[in-house]
């Protein structure tokens, strides 16, 4: 919880790939596909955007579908369509 809290603070002093950075990882630790996208939103750098939300999503399977397509909804192209197939999907992983 502390490490969670000093990203928290640390996160928002910090600017371009290191902000992304750091929220990609505040990320890993939510548990909560609603926690997750509010902190998705707020990275720019599609790469660790793409990165931060597969990585969540593929971790968290259990979690709320409807959830999970939402999380799937911020990515572009490819991304979107391979985040989407590995929720619906998710037994045939």
């Amino acid at each position: 919880m502390l490490l969670i809290l000093a990203c928290t603070s640390v996160c928002e002093d910090l600017a371009g790939l290191e902000r992304d950075d750091c929220l990609a990882q505040r990320i890993e630790a939510m548990s909560e596909p609603a926690e997750v996208r509010v902190e998705a939103e707020k990275i720019e750098d599609r790469i660790v955007l793409h990165a931060a939300v597969m990585t969540w999503v593929e971790a968290h399977r259990a979690a709320d579908r409807q959830g999970l397509l939402e999380l799937c909804g911020l990515l572009e192209h490819e991304h979107h369509t391979i985040c989407k197939r590995r929720v619906e999907a998710a037994h045939l992983q």
